[in-house]
């Protein structure tokens, strides 16, 4: 038990020093060696956790993301709570140090690190949520894995714009725009369908 204490603290010391590092020096300037010094750690078991320094930035975001995402409170309104998880990933992404010095850098490799982070952090925060919709009652067009991973590809589309191009796409636009995207490749409507509804479905389908 005291191993494992000791070795999740130390991953949490190396995202520490991490996020400080890429967020003041960027990611092409940040060494693993320094990463090590600074969370007080052998650059060997940053290798063991993470891999490589992509490894760690990937973590990073990936963590931030996550405690962005626990904190967010479901509201009334299936529209409207879309609308808020949108605004509020977007807020963190277009306020986080670490991705915007990285974005601004321009590594490809960097970039499509913190485009995975993204994905893992939202895809089980967005399926849990659809879960919970469809346990309510909500009628989805598919399975909530399958929607979540639909989902994530417009939100993560909206994050890259809203870094890239934010000034030609104005914020509140973005998160409406986005959520409609989001409603609609996810529901017909909230369950149990009358027989009128039923036949308007079929027709769809």
């Amino acid at each position: 038990m005291t191993r494992r204490r000791n070795s999740e603290a130390a991953r949490s010391n190396i995202i520490k020093a991490a996020r400080s590092a890429f967020g003041g020096n960027g990611f092409a300037n940040t060494s693993t060696v320094a990463i090590a010094r600074e969370a007080e750690v052998s650059e060997g078991l940053i290798f063991h956790h993470f891999g490589n320094k992509h490894g760690v930035l990937e973590a990073v975001v990936n963590d931030d993301l996550n405690r962005v995402l626990a904190s967010f409170e479901p509201v009334a309104g299936r529209e409207r709570e879309s609308e808020e998880l949108v605004s509020t990933t977007l807020e963190h992404v277009e306020t986080d140090s670490v991705i915007l010095r990285v974005w601004i850098e321009g590594q490809t490799q960097a970039v499509s690190t913190i485009q995975r982070a993204w994905t893992a952090a939202l895809i089980p925060a967005i399926e849990s949520r659809l879960r919970r919709q469809e346990s309510a009652g909500v009628e989805l067009r598919d399975s909530p894995g399958v929607i979540a991973v639909l989902q994530v590809a417009l939100v993560a589309s909206a994050l890259e714009h809203a870094i890239t191009h934010k000034k030609n796409w104005p914020r509140k636009q973005a998160i409406t725009t986005t959520a409609a995207a989001m409603d609609a490749v996810a529901t017909y409507r909230i369950a149990p369908v009358n027989s009128a509804d039923a036949s308007t479905k079929q027709a769809l389908d």
